[in-house]
């Protein structure tokens, strides 16, 4: 009798290695998701932010070419007058 208890109790251990294993992959594979799905939005969000600097250093070009000051495209871009200024020199 004590030959199947012993034999049981490696059974029963075997079984919990097994069953930590298998949670140590879910837990890597939910990290790895996470980590892939933060990155995929952190490129969405960099995407947006240069589509919108892109935008706005085209519209700058446009008032510059329009003979606007810099000051009024300042205001009108939300871009500091050194930021226009540098748009300015780029043209040039």
């Amino acid at each position: 009798m004590e030959d199947y208890s012993s034999e049981i109790n490696n059974l029963i251990y075997v079984d919990r290695d097994i069953e930590d294993a298998k949670w140590e992959k879910i837990g890597r594979d939910i990290a790895k998701n996470e980590g892939y799905n933060n990155g995929k939005n952190d490129g969405r969000i960099e995407g947006r932010l240069e589509g919108q600097l892109e935008e706005k250093q085209a519209m700058v070009e446009n008032l510059l070419n329009f003979g606007d000051s810099v000051e009024k495209i300042s205001v009108v871009s939300g871009l500091s007058i050194d930021e226009v200024l540098k748009i300015k020199e780029s043209l040039e």
